[in-house]
Protein backbone atom coordinates (compact mmCIF):
# COMPACT_ATOMS: atom_id res chain seq x y z
CA UNK A 1 0.00 0.00 0.00
CA UNK A 2 2.93 2.35 -0.66
CA UNK A 3 1.18 5.01 -2.74
CA UNK A 4 -1.85 7.28 -2.34
CA UNK A 5 -4.76 8.20 -4.63
CA UNK A 6 -6.09 11.74 -4.31
CA UNK A 7 -9.87 11.45 -4.93
CA UNK A 8 -11.77 11.29 -1.62
CA UNK A 9 -13.79 8.24 -2.72
CA UNK A 10 -10.85 6.50 -4.34
CA UNK A 11 -9.02 3.71 -2.45
CA UNK A 12 -5.82 4.78 -0.76
CA UNK A 13 -3.99 1.55 -1.52
CA UNK A 14 -4.41 -2.18 -2.07
CA UNK A 15 -4.62 -5.02 0.46
CA UNK A 16 -3.45 -8.05 -1.56
CA UNK A 17 -4.94 -10.85 0.57
CA UNK A 18 -8.16 -10.58 2.54
CA UNK A 19 -7.31 -13.61 4.69
CA UNK A 20 -3.82 -12.31 5.54
CA UNK A 21 -5.24 -8.86 6.38
CA UNK A 22 -7.81 -10.33 8.78
CA UNK A 23 -5.25 -12.59 10.45
CA UNK A 24 -2.65 -9.83 10.75
CA UNK A 25 -4.72 -6.81 11.75
CA UNK A 26 -7.91 -8.27 13.28
CA UNK A 27 -9.84 -5.27 11.90
CA UNK A 28 -12.75 -4.31 14.20
CA UNK A 29 -16.11 -5.72 13.16
CA UNK A 30 -14.74 -7.68 10.20
CA UNK A 31 -15.76 -11.36 10.07
CA UNK A 32 -14.02 -13.88 7.81
CA UNK A 33 -14.85 -17.55 7.29
CA UNK A 34 -13.17 -19.96 4.90
CA UNK A 35 -15.71 -22.25 3.24
CA UNK A 36 -13.59 -24.29 0.81
CA UNK A 37 -9.87 -24.94 1.02
CA UNK A 38 -7.62 -24.73 -2.02
CA UNK A 39 -7.32 -28.00 -3.94
CA UNK A 40 -5.20 -29.31 -6.84
CA UNK A 41 -6.42 -28.60 -10.37
CA UNK A 42 -5.82 -31.00 -13.25
CA UNK A 43 -6.24 -30.31 -16.97
CA UNK A 44 -6.25 -32.86 -19.77
CA UNK A 45 -4.37 -31.88 -22.96
CA UNK A 46 -6.79 -31.15 -25.81
CA UNK A 47 -7.21 -33.32 -28.88
CA UNK A 48 -6.63 -31.62 -32.23
CA UNK A 49 -5.44 -32.12 -35.79
CA UNK A 50 -2.88 -29.36 -35.13
CA UNK A 51 0.77 -30.19 -34.68
CA UNK A 52 1.96 -28.80 -32.39
CA UNK A 53 -0.91 -27.93 -30.06
CA UNK A 54 -1.77 -24.20 -30.15
CA UNK A 55 0.36 -22.36 -27.60
CA UNK A 56 -2.47 -21.05 -25.40
CA UNK A 57 -3.29 -24.63 -24.41
CA UNK A 58 0.27 -25.11 -23.14
CA UNK A 59 0.53 -22.18 -20.73
CA UNK A 60 0.76 -22.57 -16.95
CA UNK A 61 -2.67 -21.62 -15.58
CA UNK A 62 -1.86 -22.69 -12.04
CA UNK A 63 -2.24 -26.08 -10.41
CA UNK A 64 -4.30 -25.10 -7.34
CA UNK A 65 -7.60 -23.35 -6.81
CA UNK A 66 -8.02 -20.39 -4.49
CA UNK A 67 -9.67 -20.86 -1.08
CA UNK A 68 -13.32 -19.75 -1.04
CA UNK A 69 -14.58 -17.59 1.80
CA UNK A 70 -17.27 -15.21 3.02
CA UNK A 71 -16.44 -11.77 4.39
CA UNK A 72 -18.56 -9.43 6.48
CA UNK A 73 -17.33 -5.85 6.14
CA UNK A 74 -18.68 -3.00 8.30
CA UNK A 75 -19.18 0.21 6.29
CA UNK A 76 -17.78 -1.58 3.26
CA UNK A 77 -18.20 -0.23 -0.26
CA UNK A 78 -18.69 -1.90 -3.63
CA UNK A 79 -18.04 0.07 -6.80
CA UNK A 80 -19.12 -1.02 -10.27
CA UNK A 81 -18.47 -4.70 -10.90
CA UNK A 82 -15.01 -5.16 -9.45
CA UNK A 83 -14.04 -3.07 -6.44
CA UNK A 84 -14.51 -3.89 -2.75
CA UNK A 85 -13.30 -1.10 -0.47
CA UNK A 86 -12.92 -1.16 3.31
CA UNK A 87 -14.08 1.52 5.73
CA UNK A 88 -10.42 2.56 5.91
CA UNK A 89 -10.44 3.19 2.12
CA UNK A 90 -8.33 0.25 1.02
CA UNK A 91 -9.10 -1.94 -1.99
CA UNK A 92 -9.27 -5.67 -1.22
CA UNK A 93 -7.20 -6.96 -4.11
CA UNK A 94 -8.32 -10.60 -4.23
CA UNK A 95 -11.98 -9.46 -4.24
CA UNK A 96 -11.46 -6.78 -6.90
CA UNK A 97 -10.07 -8.52 -10.00
CA UNK A 98 -11.33 -6.78 -13.14
CA UNK A 99 -11.21 -9.25 -16.03
CA UNK A 100 -7.44 -9.69 -16.57
CA UNK A 101 -6.49 -6.68 -14.45
CA UNK A 102 -5.35 -7.87 -11.03
CA UNK A 103 -4.89 -4.90 -8.66
CA UNK A 104 -2.44 -6.95 -6.60
CA UNK A 105 -0.05 -6.80 -9.56
CA UNK A 106 -0.95 -3.66 -11.55
CA UNK A 107 -3.10 -1.47 -9.27
CA UNK A 108 -2.95 1.69 -11.37
CA UNK A 109 -4.61 -0.14 -14.29
CA UNK A 110 -7.70 -0.96 -12.24
CA UNK A 111 -10.64 1.33 -13.21
CA UNK A 112 -11.24 2.35 -9.60
CA UNK A 113 -7.96 4.29 -9.70
CA UNK A 114 -8.61 6.30 -12.85
CA UNK A 115 -12.33 6.47 -13.60
CA UNK A 116 -14.59 9.12 -12.02
CA UNK A 117 -16.21 7.95 -8.80
CA UNK A 118 -19.49 9.44 -7.59
CA UNK A 119 -20.50 9.47 -3.94
CA UNK A 120 -21.84 6.11 -2.74
CA UNK A 121 -25.47 5.44 -2.04
CA UNK A 122 -26.11 4.17 1.48
CA UNK A 123 -27.80 0.85 2.19
CA UNK A 124 -28.61 -0.23 5.75
CA UNK A 125 -27.71 -3.82 4.93
CA UNK A 126 -26.91 -6.53 5.26
CA UNK A 127 -26.13 -6.03 1.56
CA UNK A 128 -24.56 -8.95 -0.33
CA UNK A 129 -22.26 -8.47 -3.35
CA UNK A 130 -22.50 -11.09 -6.11
CA UNK A 131 -21.87 -8.77 -9.07
CA UNK A 132 -18.91 -9.64 -11.33
CA UNK A 133 -17.19 -8.21 -14.41
CA UNK A 134 -19.09 -9.34 -17.49
CA UNK A 135 -21.90 -10.73 -15.34
CA UNK A 136 -24.54 -9.52 -17.80
CA UNK A 137 -23.35 -12.25 -20.21
CA UNK A 138 -24.13 -15.95 -19.99
CA UNK A 139 -20.67 -17.34 -19.21
CA UNK A 140 -19.83 -14.83 -16.52
CA UNK A 141 -23.32 -15.02 -14.99
CA UNK A 142 -23.12 -18.80 -14.58
CA UNK A 143 -19.45 -19.05 -13.59
CA UNK A 144 -18.71 -15.78 -11.78
CA UNK A 145 -22.07 -14.66 -10.32
CA UNK A 146 -24.33 -17.60 -9.40
CA UNK A 147 -21.71 -19.54 -7.38
CA UNK A 148 -21.41 -16.53 -5.05
CA UNK A 149 -25.02 -17.13 -3.98
CA UNK A 150 -23.91 -20.61 -2.96
CA UNK A 151 -21.12 -19.21 -0.78
CA UNK A 152 -23.60 -16.86 0.86
CA UNK A 153 -25.93 -19.74 1.67
CA UNK A 154 -23.02 -21.79 3.01
CA UNK A 155 -21.74 -19.04 5.30
CA UNK A 156 -24.82 -17.14 6.42
CA UNK A 157 -26.17 -18.11 9.81
CA UNK A 158 -22.81 -19.42 10.97
CA UNK A 159 -20.99 -17.66 13.80
CA UNK A 160 -21.38 -13.89 13.53
CA UNK A 161 -22.79 -13.95 9.99
CA UNK A 162 -26.45 -12.93 9.72
CA UNK A 163 -28.97 -15.56 8.60
CA UNK A 164 -29.80 -15.81 4.90
CA UNK A 165 -33.25 -14.37 5.51
CA UNK A 166 -31.75 -11.20 7.02
CA UNK A 167 -30.00 -10.17 3.79
CA UNK A 168 -31.73 -7.00 2.58
CA UNK A 169 -30.31 -6.91 -0.94
CA UNK A 170 -28.12 -8.68 -3.50
CA UNK A 171 -26.01 -6.48 -5.80
CA UNK A 172 -26.16 -8.15 -9.23
CA UNK A 173 -25.39 -7.33 -12.89
CA UNK A 174 -29.03 -6.57 -13.56
CA UNK A 175 -31.81 -9.17 -13.56
CA UNK A 176 -33.78 -8.43 -16.71
CA UNK A 177 -32.46 -10.99 -19.21
CA UNK A 178 -34.36 -14.30 -19.40
CA UNK A 179 -31.40 -16.44 -18.29
CA UNK A 180 -30.89 -14.17 -15.28
CA UNK A 181 -34.53 -14.28 -14.26
CA UNK A 182 -34.86 -18.02 -14.79
CA UNK A 183 -31.76 -18.94 -12.79
CA UNK A 184 -32.66 -16.54 -9.96
CA UNK A 185 -36.10 -18.15 -9.80
CA UNK A 186 -34.58 -21.65 -9.72
CA UNK A 187 -32.31 -20.55 -6.86
CA UNK A 188 -35.28 -19.13 -4.96
CA UNK A 189 -33.91 -15.57 -5.08
CA UNK A 190 -36.68 -12.98 -4.83
CA UNK A 191 -35.99 -10.42 -7.54
CA UNK A 192 -37.39 -7.72 -5.26
CA UNK A 193 -34.27 -8.24 -3.13
CA UNK A 194 -31.93 -7.69 -6.10
CA UNK A 195 -30.09 -4.40 -6.53
CA UNK A 196 -29.00 -3.52 -10.07
CA UNK A 197 -25.33 -2.70 -9.62
CA UNK A 198 -25.08 -1.40 -13.17
CA UNK A 199 -27.79 1.22 -12.63
CA UNK A 200 -26.38 2.23 -9.22
CA UNK A 201 -22.63 1.53 -9.39
CA UNK A 202 -21.45 2.67 -5.94
CA UNK A 203 -22.89 1.41 -2.65
CA UNK A 204 -21.88 1.62 0.98
CA UNK A 205 -23.59 -0.61 3.53
CA UNK A 206 -23.57 -0.76 7.29
CA UNK A 207 -22.81 -4.44 6.78
CA UNK A 208 -21.46 -5.58 3.40
CA UNK A 209 -21.36 -9.34 2.79
CA UNK A 210 -18.79 -10.35 0.17
CA UNK A 211 -18.32 -13.93 -1.02
CA UNK A 212 -14.98 -14.60 -2.69
CA UNK A 213 -14.58 -14.72 -6.45
CA UNK A 214 -15.25 -18.19 -7.89
CA UNK A 215 -12.66 -17.69 -10.64
CA UNK A 216 -9.13 -16.26 -10.50
CA UNK A 217 -7.97 -16.06 -14.08
CA UNK A 218 -9.21 -18.00 -17.08
CA UNK A 219 -8.72 -21.51 -15.71
CA UNK A 220 -8.42 -21.17 -11.93
CA UNK A 221 -11.93 -22.40 -11.14
CA UNK A 222 -12.38 -24.62 -8.10
CA UNK A 223 -14.28 -27.93 -8.40
CA UNK A 224 -16.96 -26.73 -5.97
CA UNK A 225 -18.16 -24.26 -8.64
CA UNK A 226 -18.98 -27.03 -11.11
CA UNK A 227 -20.41 -29.24 -8.37
CA UNK A 228 -22.75 -26.45 -7.28
CA UNK A 229 -23.99 -25.79 -10.83
CA UNK A 230 -24.55 -29.47 -11.58
CA UNK A 231 -26.22 -30.27 -8.27
CA UNK A 232 -28.44 -27.21 -8.46
CA UNK A 233 -29.60 -27.22 -12.07
CA UNK A 234 -28.97 -30.68 -13.51
CA UNK A 235 -31.93 -33.02 -13.76
CA UNK A 236 -30.66 -36.52 -13.05
CA UNK A 237 -31.84 -39.13 -15.57
CA UNK A 238 -32.91 -41.25 -12.56
CA UNK A 239 -34.99 -38.44 -11.02
CA UNK A 240 -38.58 -37.77 -12.16
CA UNK A 241 -38.97 -34.29 -13.72
CA UNK A 242 -40.23 -31.66 -11.33
CA UNK A 243 -42.69 -28.95 -12.48
CA UNK A 244 -39.86 -26.48 -13.09
CA UNK A 245 -38.38 -28.61 -15.91
CA UNK A 246 -39.84 -28.22 -19.40
CA UNK A 247 -37.71 -30.88 -21.11
CA UNK A 248 -36.77 -34.37 -19.97
CA UNK A 249 -33.17 -35.12 -21.01
CA UNK A 250 -34.29 -38.58 -22.08
CA UNK A 251 -36.26 -37.04 -24.94
CA UNK A 252 -33.40 -34.87 -26.22
CA UNK A 253 -31.07 -35.58 -29.19
CA UNK A 254 -27.69 -37.09 -28.43
CA UNK A 255 -25.75 -35.07 -31.02
CA UNK A 256 -25.90 -31.28 -30.96
CA UNK A 257 -24.63 -28.58 -33.26
CA UNK A 258 -24.80 -25.16 -31.59
CA UNK A 259 -25.51 -22.64 -34.35
CA UNK A 260 -24.65 -18.95 -34.22
CA UNK A 261 -26.97 -18.28 -37.13
CA UNK A 262 -28.74 -15.46 -35.28
CA UNK A 263 -25.54 -13.92 -33.90
CA UNK A 264 -24.02 -10.69 -35.15
CA UNK A 265 -20.42 -11.84 -34.76
CA UNK A 266 -18.37 -15.04 -35.04
CA UNK A 267 -20.79 -16.43 -37.62
CA UNK A 268 -19.98 -19.53 -39.63
CA UNK A 269 -19.89 -18.32 -43.23
CA UNK A 270 -20.33 -21.78 -44.73
CA UNK A 271 -22.79 -22.97 -42.09
CA UNK A 272 -25.27 -24.44 -44.60
CA UNK A 273 -22.61 -26.84 -45.87
CA UNK A 274 -21.48 -27.64 -42.32
CA UNK A 275 -25.05 -28.41 -41.25
CA UNK A 276 -25.50 -30.70 -44.27
CA UNK A 277 -22.40 -32.62 -43.18
CA UNK A 278 -23.48 -32.81 -39.55
CA UNK A 279 -27.02 -33.93 -40.36
CA UNK A 280 -25.55 -36.95 -42.16
CA UNK A 281 -24.19 -37.81 -38.72
CA UNK A 282 -27.64 -37.29 -37.08
CA UNK A 283 -26.88 -33.96 -35.43
CA UNK A 284 -29.69 -31.66 -34.37
CA UNK A 285 -29.14 -27.95 -35.01
CA UNK A 286 -29.90 -25.77 -31.99
CA UNK A 287 -29.89 -22.00 -31.48
CA UNK A 288 -29.63 -21.66 -27.73
CA UNK A 289 -30.97 -18.12 -27.58
CA UNK A 290 -34.40 -19.52 -28.50
CA UNK A 291 -34.43 -21.97 -25.56
CA UNK A 292 -35.14 -21.49 -21.88
CA UNK A 293 -32.32 -22.09 -19.44
CA UNK A 294 -33.88 -25.39 -18.32
CA UNK A 295 -34.14 -26.54 -21.93
CA UNK A 296 -30.47 -25.78 -22.54
CA UNK A 297 -29.44 -27.73 -19.44
CA UNK A 298 -31.54 -30.73 -20.49
CA UNK A 299 -30.14 -30.82 -24.03
CA UNK A 300 -26.52 -30.66 -22.91
CA UNK A 301 -27.17 -33.26 -20.21
CA UNK A 302 -28.43 -35.68 -22.86
CA UNK A 303 -25.77 -34.95 -25.49
CA UNK A 304 -23.04 -37.44 -26.34
CA UNK A 305 -21.48 -35.35 -29.14
CA UNK A 306 -21.36 -31.51 -29.21
CA UNK A 307 -19.99 -29.41 -32.08
CA UNK A 308 -19.94 -25.62 -31.93
CA UNK A 309 -18.06 -22.50 -32.93
CA UNK A 310 -16.64 -20.69 -29.93
CA UNK A 311 -19.39 -18.92 -28.00
CA UNK A 312 -20.92 -18.42 -24.56
CA UNK A 313 -23.47 -21.19 -25.08
CA UNK A 314 -20.66 -23.68 -24.48
CA UNK A 315 -20.83 -22.74 -20.80
CA UNK A 316 -23.57 -25.40 -20.74
CA UNK A 317 -20.85 -28.03 -21.13
CA UNK A 318 -20.87 -27.90 -17.32
CA UNK A 319 -24.04 -30.02 -17.52
CA UNK A 320 -22.74 -32.72 -19.90
CA UNK A 321 -22.17 -36.28 -18.78
CA UNK A 322 -18.54 -37.37 -18.32
CA UNK A 323 -17.14 -38.79 -21.55
CA UNK A 324 -19.12 -36.49 -23.86
CA UNK A 325 -17.23 -35.66 -27.06
CA UNK A 326 -16.82 -31.90 -27.69
CA UNK A 327 -15.51 -30.10 -30.78
CA UNK A 328 -14.94 -26.35 -30.49
CA UNK A 329 -14.13 -24.41 -33.67
CA UNK A 330 -12.09 -21.20 -33.43
CA UNK A 331 -11.16 -18.37 -35.69
CA UNK A 332 -7.35 -18.30 -36.04
CA UNK A 333 -7.45 -14.77 -34.59
CA UNK A 334 -9.29 -15.44 -31.32
CA UNK A 335 -8.77 -18.28 -28.87
CA UNK A 336 -10.18 -18.65 -25.37
CA UNK A 337 -9.35 -21.79 -23.43
CA UNK A 338 -12.29 -21.40 -21.02
CA UNK A 339 -14.31 -24.30 -22.44
CA UNK A 340 -11.32 -26.61 -22.66
CA UNK A 341 -10.87 -25.96 -18.95
CA UNK A 342 -14.53 -26.74 -18.23
CA UNK A 343 -14.23 -29.99 -20.18
CA UNK A 344 -11.13 -30.95 -18.19
CA UNK A 345 -12.82 -30.28 -14.87
CA UNK A 346 -16.10 -32.04 -15.74
CA UNK A 347 -14.49 -35.02 -17.48
CA UNK A 348 -15.38 -34.40 -21.14
CA UNK A 349 -13.29 -35.30 -24.21
CA UNK A 350 -12.30 -31.97 -25.79
CA UNK A 351 -11.13 -31.39 -29.36
CA UNK A 352 -10.51 -28.08 -31.10
CA UNK A 353 -10.09 -27.02 -34.73
CA UNK A 354 -9.28 -23.73 -36.41
CA UNK A 355 -11.34 -22.32 -39.24
CA UNK A 356 -9.64 -21.36 -42.51
CA UNK A 357 -7.36 -18.34 -42.55
CA UNK A 358 -3.82 -17.23 -41.85
CA UNK A 359 -2.55 -18.04 -38.38
CA UNK A 360 -0.90 -15.30 -36.33
CA UNK A 361 2.66 -15.99 -35.12
CA UNK A 362 3.01 -18.05 -31.97
CA UNK A 363 2.62 -16.16 -28.69
CA UNK A 364 0.71 -13.31 -30.31
CA UNK A 365 -2.98 -12.68 -29.66
CA UNK A 366 -4.81 -10.52 -32.23
CA UNK A 367 -7.99 -10.91 -30.10
CA UNK A 368 -10.31 -10.32 -33.07
CA UNK A 369 -13.34 -11.26 -31.01
CA UNK A 370 -15.87 -10.65 -33.77
CA UNK A 371 -14.18 -12.48 -36.67
CA UNK A 372 -16.42 -14.77 -38.74
CA UNK A 373 -15.35 -18.34 -39.52
CA UNK A 374 -15.11 -20.50 -42.62
CA UNK A 375 -15.00 -24.08 -41.37
CA UNK A 376 -12.78 -26.72 -42.97
CA UNK A 377 -15.39 -29.44 -43.58
CA UNK A 378 -12.81 -32.13 -44.28
CA UNK A 379 -11.27 -31.61 -40.85
CA UNK A 380 -14.67 -31.82 -39.16
CA UNK A 381 -15.34 -35.08 -41.01
CA UNK A 382 -12.02 -36.50 -39.78
CA UNK A 383 -12.87 -35.65 -36.16
CA UNK A 384 -16.33 -37.24 -36.39
CA UNK A 385 -14.89 -40.38 -37.96
CA UNK A 386 -12.41 -40.58 -35.07
CA UNK A 387 -15.23 -40.27 -32.53
CA UNK A 388 -17.24 -42.95 -34.33
CA UNK A 389 -14.35 -45.37 -34.25
CA UNK A 390 -13.49 -44.76 -30.58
Amino acid sequence: MGWVALDRHRPQGVIPSTAAWVRRDSPPGVVYRELYADVPLHRTPPQTLDDPVQWQFTLDYGDRSQPAFLLSLPQGRCWQTSAIITAQHHLLGDLSIHFKIDPRQTPRKHPVFWQPIASPQHHPGPLAVVIAPGGNTYFHWLIDVLPRFHLLRQGCGQGEFPPWEAIQGFVVNGYHQPFQQQTLDLLGIDRDRCVDGTAHPHWQADRLLVPSLPRHGTCAIAPWVFQFLRQTFLLSPTTPPSPRETVNPGSCPQRLYISRGSARRRRVLNEAALITLLQRWDFEVVQLEHLSFQDQVARFAAAQWVVAPHGAGLTNLVFCAPGTQVLEIYSPHYVSVSYWNICSQVGLNYTYLFSRGDRPPAYTTPHHLTADLEVDLAQVQRVLEGWHQS
